[in-house]
């Protein structure tokens, strides 16, 4: 039996540090007429290729090339009707890029993996994708190529963005959606969590293989939940710590941030917090007092509404979408990330997906207490079955734009399912009480009761973006929407206009 082995590529850029630094991304491409498909896929990492890039790869069914840049690349690379490729940047010295090749099937795998993959002793490419999924968590994708064949999955939250679609003459896979722009697709989804992909030629299936669903609610006492939690918790920080001995966190002052702070502080790794806002958004004070309680190191980073208007494209180019929600929570990210980078930091972790596993947000207590139990339970499940594409790939794209490798705690696979599985009585009461068990498990792990007691506000009001968000529009005589839309809409002229009457 050939098992799928691991290639670590041995090319590694050894260029200067200056400039862009992206994460990796991934790209895969079909022509369904010809043999043309390499030629569409350098066009998709050509978009792709906007900063500092330590090597290029692709991938036929007959062979894996890598290069230091895409000219070189081209000249190893023949014609085939189908073609991989990824645009890689290291976050650790250690990183490589991971490809296989076996029976002619291709594989490239991108993002990182808890454990590090290994060999996969499986020889059917259907069954070593499987296998993938159900081994590995963390916050990766993948694709492989055969004969009229392409199979591509994400892990099993949805950290990692892969996005499918086609048109007449393609069809294409990318981490990020303009990617398939350039290729003229208009028709695209985001593919779900855990799930897989198998495409021939015509036909798309989706198979589901490790998924976060709605699970039968188990009862337990409290104490038992705080113990199994704070277990989960540390196993969490424990497998996305590594051998980091120095990270960044972002850092609002509030209970999520606060307590990652406290847990990787017992995981011995050097942590510097990093809180963002506007200037005059009294949050900033609160943010240092709560770093001192905890005795841990705090960068303030103060913006004004000029830098708002003047990034907004950028923020736009790197979303995706002309969401006003996910701009105004996209801007004090990209702050944090760009922050981190300049500070050094490789890794930012943060606390994404606690709000909806916990019941932070104060909309599921009026839920709970307008419309009863069973709706709150029904808008929460909702909330974290949607995560991926309302605030995961939005967060993931902004931290991959600055260098800057975003780990989530909270989004560990493991501990959503025990959450979806917890009482609705464990995380709110129609009372108004939120994040009930978060709390407990909190208070336990000796975070100061100033911590325990935070109110939840949401980064968007927290740091003041979302006002001044509204303010501009105004200046324009626009809603937010619609000004949101207009700055959109001529991002995407600006940057495609030159590829007009690309065959």
């Amino acid at each position: 039996m050939e098992a799928l082995k691991i290639n670590v590529l041995p090319f590694i850029s050894k260029r200067g540090t200056c400039g862009v630094r992206e994460l990796s991304r991934l790209i895969a491409v079909f022509d369904k007429r010809g043999y043309e498909a390499v030629t569409a896929a350098f066009k998709m990492m050509e978009t792709l290729n906007y900063g500092r890039t330590d090597a290029f790869i692709m991938a036929t069914i007959k062979s894996i090339e890598t290069a230091e840049t895409l000219h070189q690349l081209k000249q190893f690379i023949h014609e085939s009707p189908i073609a991989i490729g990824q645009v890689f940047n290291r976050v650790l010295d250690k990183d490589r890029p991971l490809s296989s090749i076996m029976k002619n099937v291709a594989a490239i795998i991108d993002g990182r993996t808890y454990p590090p993959i290994e060999n996969i002793r499986e020889d059917d490419p259907l069954k070593i994708a499987e296998e993938l999924i159900r081994m590995y968590d963390g916050a990766y994708a993948f694709v492989m190529a055969g004969k009229d064949l392409m199979i591509f999955g994400r892990d099993s939250v949805g950290l990692h963005p892969l996005y499918y679609g086609g048109n007449s003459r393609f069809f294409a896979v990318a981490s990020e959606l303009k990617a398939l722009w350039r290729l003229g697709i208009k028709n695209y989804k985001s593919l779900p969590p855990g799930n897989l992909a198998i495409f021939n030629r015509e036909t798309l299936d989706l198979k589901p293989v490790k998924t976060l669903k709605e699970w039968e609610v188990k009862y337990r006492p409290i104490e038992e939940a705080i113990r199994e939690l704070e277990s989960l918790l540390e196993q969490s920080i424990s497998e996305r710590v590594g051998n980091l001995d120095r990270a960044a966190l972002a850092f609002s002052g509030g209970l999520d941030s606060s307590l990652i702070a406290l847990l990787l502080k017992r995981a011995c790794v050097k942590v510097e917090l990093i809180h963002v806002s506007l200037e005059g958004i009294k949050g900033a004070s609160q943010a240092e007092e709560i770093a001192r309680k905890l005795d841990m190191p705090v960068h303030m980073r103060l913006y004004n509404e000029e830098d708002i208007k003047r990034e907004l494209p950028l923020i736009l180019w790197i979303i995706e979408q002309p969401d006003p929600l996910k701009v105004s929570v996209g801007i004090p990210i990209h702050w944090v990330a760009e922050t981190a980078a300049s500070l050094g930091y490789r890794v930012l972790f943060a606390g994404q997906g606690a709000d909806e596993l916990f019941g932070g947000y104060k909309r599921y207590a009026n839920i709970y207490s307008s419309l009863g139990r069973e709706e709150a339970i029904k808008a929460m499940v909702a909330d974290v079955l949607q995560m991926h594409e309302t605030n995961l790939e939005r967060d993931y794209k902004i931290c991959c734009y600055s260098g800057v490798e975003l780990r989530l705690p909270f989004m560990d696979y493991e501990l959503a399912n025990f959450a979806l599985k917890l009482p609705i009585e464990l995380k709110l009461d129609p009372k108004g009480d939120r994040k009930i068990l978060l709390r407990k498990a909190a208070e336990k792990l000796g975070a100061p009761q100033q911590i325990v007691n935070m109110p939840k506000q949401a980064i968007q009001y927290s740091t003041g973006v979302n006002k001044a968000l509204i303010k501009l529009a105004k200046s324009y005589k626009l809603g937010l929407k619609d000004y949101i839309k207009k700055i959109f809409d001529d991002m995407i002229l600006e940057n495609f206009s030159r590829y007009n009457g690309e065959a």
